[in-house]
């Protein structure tokens, strides 16, 4: 398992807290990581947690996109590019991160 680690203060924890919908969609795990320490990871609530579900076309490509801005192995980044995925029906949200996914892929070219 491949991990991308940030450093956020606590405003910052706060507003990705609400934007990961902990405490109705995901939960906050603690996870010692070698090298790190402790540190956070969202998790998604038993509730919700549907493995008949394919991620949305966008957020794979997200994913794929974080993978190689981060170097992980290629192989790694392969199994994730073999997912099959679905479309989102809800336009508004595509659009929104389709605009940063553009962004995203700016940043990996540099």
């Amino acid at each position: 398992m491949h991990f991308a680690v940030y450093q956020l203060d606590s405003e910052e924890k706060s507003i990705l807290d609400r934007i990961e919908g902990v405490g109705s969609c995901y939960e906050v795990e603690i996870i010692d990581l070698p090298g790190f320490g402790e540190c956070i990871t969202y998790v998604p609530s038993r509730s919700h947690v549907r493995h008949e579900l394919e991620p949305y076309d966008w957020y794979h490509e997200i994913v794929l996109l974080g993978c190689e801005l981060h170097g992980f192995p290629a192989d790694y980044i392969e199994r994730i590019r073999q997912e099959t995925t679905s479309e989102d029906p809800d336009q508004e949200r595509r659009s929104l991160n389709r605009r940063l996914i553009g962004m995203l892929q700016k940043e990996n070219k540099r």
